[in-house]
C-alpha cells in the first residue's frame, strides 16, 4: 500500500522528534554561575533544569584565542559522555550595532565597551580598522606595544618656544655695543601625520 501524503507528514514529525530527543543528550542550553579567569578555563555552570546540579565544565577557546565571559552568560553545552565543553554565547547587550557590523564584518568586544572593529564589504568603510576605547566619563588608553606616550595628531598643538639671539655691533667710535633679541613664538599645530592612521 503506498505511503500517503499524510503518512510522510507523520514520519517526518517522528523523525524530528528522534533527532531533538538525540540531540538533547549531548547539547543543551545553560548558564555560567561562576568565571574562572585563570588557566584552565572551567567556569562553573549549570548543568540540570532545576538549577541544583552546578559542575565546571571546559569553555571552548580555539588556539591563539582568549575569551572569558561575564557570570551570567547564557553557554551551549555539548556533552560528549565524560565531561564535554561549553560554548559562551554572545550577550546582545555589548555587541556592537551600526554600520561597522554589517554583512561581511568581524569584530572582538568586551563588557567594558572596548571594541576592534573589521569592516566588511557591508559596511559603507568597507576595509577599515577600527579600535575603540571604552567611552563615556573615563575612556580608557588604546596602547600599542605598551606605550605610554601620547601620539600628537594633526591639529594638535605644539609647545611654545623662544628664540634669543645676542649680537655685537660698533659705534661710531668703534667701541663695541652688545644686545639680546629675545623672539617668542606662537603654539604652532601639527600639519602632517601617519597615512592611514587616525587618532
Amino acid at each position: 500500500m503506498p505511503l500517503t501524503q499524510n503518512d510522510m507528514r507523520q514520519i517526518a514529525q517522528l523523525v524530528r522528534g528522534i533527532v531533538r530527543e538525540e540531540l538533547g543528550q549531548f547539547m543543551s542550553q545553560s548558564r555560567v554561575e561562576k568565571v574562572d579567569e585563570g588557566d584552565v578555563g572551567a567556569d562553573l555552570v549549570t548543568l540540570d533544569p532545576e538549577g541544583e546540579v552546578h559542575e565546571p565544565v571546559s569553555r571552548l577557546e580555539t588556539w591563539g584565542e582568549v575569551s572569558v565571559p561575564p557570570k551570567d552568560t547564557d553557554t551551549l553545552l555539548l556533552h560528549n559522555g565524560f565531561q564535554g565543553v561549553q560554548i559562551p554565547r554572545g550577550m546582545p547587550r555589548y555587541r556592537p550595532s551600526g554600520d561597522a557590523v554589517k554583512a561581511g564584518a568581524k569584530g572582538l568586544y568586551s563588557d567594558a565597551g572596548a571594541q576592534v572593529l573589521l569592516h566588511g564589504k557591508g559596511s559603507s568603510t568597507a576595509g577599515r580598522v577600527a579600535i575603540n576605547s571604552a567611552s563615556g566619563a573615563s575612556p580608557e588608553d588604546v596602547v600599542v606595544n605598551g606605550g605610554t606616550k601620547k601620539v600628537s595628531r594633526v591639529g594638535d598643538k605644539t609647545k611654545g618656544h623662544t628664540h634669543t639671539a645676542t649680537f655685537t655691533l660698533k659705534d661710531s667710535l668703534n667701541a663695541p655695543v652688545t644686545g639680546t633679541i629675545t623672539i617668542a613664538s606662537a603654539t604652532d599645530e601639527m600639519a602632517e601625520g601617519a597615512e592611514h592612521f587616525k587618532g
